[in-house]
């Protein structure tokens, strides 16, 4: 295989973030609405979270005209790779 100096996303996680991280770190870098707060608590900026859809059946009933901007994105607290 060819090898361009790529680090892929397994080894990148093998070789240094579970290697140069303790499990509790992991655990909060892998959470946003965790991370959103703990980085908050420190008056670092993070951007505005127009609500928080905890179940399909909020997701089918949310007004998405409700968010004023149309610029927006909808993402997993946790989750990787679409699921």
């Amino acid at each position: 295989m060819f090898h361009f100096g790529i680090l892929g996303m397994n080894a990148r996680n093998i070789l240094y973030v579970k290697k140069l991280n303790d499990r509790k770190s992991i655990r909060l870098a892998d959470n946003k609405l965790d991370t959103k707060r703990f980085l908050s608590e420190r008056d670092i900026p993070v951007g505005e979270t127009y609500a928080t859809i905890r179940s399909r059946q909020e997701l089918a009933s949310f007004r998405f005209d409700s968010i004023l901007s149309n610029d927006f994105v909808i993402k997993p607290n946790r989750g990787s790779k679409g699921q």
